[in-house]
Parts: structure tokens; sequence; C-alpha cells
């Protein structure tokens, strides 16, 4: 079930990205989703930062071993694997540190007759804020060096909150959402679970059709249970 819930996800980032709006300066959203969730008292438990773009010029293995190649260079921490199947070639450099992890995905696949290459570049972990915080100053830079457009920016924060019960999770979120100075567009909310999908004028990326860019989602075990927490612009891309 979760490998389901992670395939729904990232196919679902393939359609946000081909459908969502940015700034040309736009960087990551974490600063803000993190000073609003510990103004709420959430233990900050795990963070990605995800940037998905096109790189259309990638359309032959030569033009792909090459992209890598200037890649190793900008990027000396990743290790790489190219590999080939009848979908096409995939390239993947990985840099598994003690509390962080990255990974750099290059995908070329046929579309319509026609090569469209693909590319994903996750920073994630559980480390102290103050170190993520210090690696998404060296973000923009990164970014600049794996993509040749601007690519579509994810955000996301998994946390958990003490001594919260079930029945004031709606209560909470109405809070956060207030907070983020957003406007609720459509939600589920239960006794135990409620996610919300709104629009917020803090963050610059949307889903066109109704300008989504923020979901929170808010899930407890019950009295003396845990409470977790996932916040995501635009979209989640945890499993929650």
């Amino acid at each position: 079930m979760k490998k389901m819930i992670y395939l729904v996800i990232i196919g679902f980032i393939l359609i946000v990205a081909g459908n969502s709006k940015t700034e040309a300066n736009n960087s990551t959203d974490f600063t803000k989703l993190v000073e609003v969730l510990q103004s709420e008292d959430v233990s900050i438990q795990e963070w990605s930062i995800l940037a998905r773009g096109q790189a259309d010029i990638l359309r032959t293995k030569e033009s792909l071993v090459n992209y890598v190649s200037s890649l190793r260079e900008k990027l000396p921490n990743l290790v790489w694997e190219i590999t080939e199947d009848k979908n096409g070639w995939k390239a993947v450099g990985i840099s598994q540190q003690k509390s962080i992890h990255e990974k750099l995905e290059i995908m070329t696949t046929p579309k319509n007759s026609q090569e469209k290459s693909y590319i994903l570049y996750e920073v994630k972990g559980n480390a102290s804020l103050a170190q993520a915080q210090h690696l998404e100053k060296d973000l923009k830079s990164r970014i600049k060096d794996i993509f040749r457009q601007n690519p579509t920016i994810f955000t996301c924060i998994k946390g958990e909150i003490n001594d919260t019960l079930a029945k004031v999770l709606s209560s909470k979120v109405d809070s956060i959402l207030g907070e983020f100075q957003a406007k609720e567009v459509e939600s589920l909310r239960e006794e135990n679970f409620v996610s919300v999908s709104a629009h917020s004028p803090l963050f610059t990326q949307f889903i066109t059709k109704e300008q989504l860019n923020l979901q929170i989602a808010m899930r407890t075990q019950g009295l003396g249970g845990r409470t977790t927490i996932v916040v995501g612009t635009p979209i989640i891309t945890f499993e929650y």
C-alpha cells in the first residue's frame, strides 16, 4: 500500500509540474513552512525539497552521458549509475550522508513518438533545522547547475504535535491555515484525520485550475496517542 501511495504521489507530481506556474526567481518555501509550524508548536521530524523539470535537449544516450559528466564536476558528492531498458535511459546520482539524503534522477522516455527527458532532484532528511536551513542557502545554486529551465519546486515537512486530542484536529488545522493566510478550497474532515487543500498568497507556485498551493494533513491515534502533521507546497509529497 505504501508503494502504491508513493507511486500515486509521483504521478501527481508529473501532472502538477506540467500545469503549475512559477516566478523566475522562485526558491524553496522551506523557511516559511518552518516558521509557521514552529509557531504552532510542531516538532519537525522529516523534511523534503524536490525540484522537477524537463530537459528536452537530452534526447539521446550520448547527450545524457555528456550531461552526467558535466554534473560529476559540479556535484562531486553524487555516486552515479546509468541504465538502459526498453523504456529509455536513466541516470541516477545519490549521496547518502549521515542525516541528509540527496538524489538526482534523469529519465528519458518515449512520448508521442518523441523522446522526452525529465529531471528530479530531491534533498530530504531529519537533520537539525539549522543544518537544513544552511543547506537551503546552497540549493538555489545547485538547482541552477542542474536545470536548464526553471523547475517546479515541492517543499514538504512532517512533524508531530504533543497532547492534541482528536476532537481539536480541525481547529488546529484552521489555526495553521490562518498563519499561512490561506483560503480553504477543499477538505476531508473526519474524527481522527483531516486533510485540507488551500490557496495561500505566501507561495508563488500553484495548480493552475484552482490555484491550490498548500496542503495540510493531520492524523491522530486518539486520546494519549501521537498526532502527526504533514504540510506541503504546492502539494504534499510525503505519504500520509
